[in-house]
């Protein structure tokens, strides 16, 4: 991990935005689908202000880990050169799912049954009513708690 360097604040981190956003999971026919709220300040300090699109791009990291993308604007490693294999092709089908954004009093990503299950081993158990929501450069991470505390202890050396 990174240290800060006292004699040369230039050097730190960025700050961004995170907090506890309001997550609704509905079972219909032992299938899970999703409802994330965006967080206002979040969105912000990830660099979307002025954000339209109707989608997301919502990557895979982990087990409890997504992060989303603006559709317009996916990570480098989405570009295909024509030269995939079905596997390659079926791998990131997996990776990067696309959700569809709602606009009213809040933003809103609806995530469909295989995102969900992706990101979520067993959704129909999936108790939590928030999830952590962490701007980083044109992106949002999106963890559950138990994938944040995994996060951390990792960077800090399994402490």
């Amino acid at each position: 991990m990174a240290s800060i360097s006292k004699s040369r604040p230039d050097l730190a981190p960025p700050r961004f935005a995170s907090g506890l956003a309001s997550f609704t999971i509905t079972v219909k026919a032992n299938k899970a689908s999703g409802k994330l709220t965006l967080l206002a300040e979040v969105v912000r300090s990830a660099g979307w202000e002025g954000w339209l699109d109707d989608r997301v791009l919502a990557e895979y990291v982990d087990d409890g880990h997504l992060r989303l993308h603006r559709a317009s604007a996916p990570p480098a490693d989405v570009a295909m050169g024509g030269d995939e294999t079905d596997d390659d092709l079926q791998v990131m089908a997996d990776l990067y799912q696309e959700a569809p954004v709602y606009r009213g009093e809040s933003t809103r990503v609806v995530m469909k049954a295989e995102l969900v299950s992706l990101f979520i081993a067993e959704p129909t158990e999936f108790k939590d009513k928030f999830l952590f929501l962490q701007a980083r450069t044109n992106a949002i991470d999106v963890l559950t708690n138990r994938a944040r505390h995994r996060r951390n202890r990792a960077a800090r050396g399994g402490r």
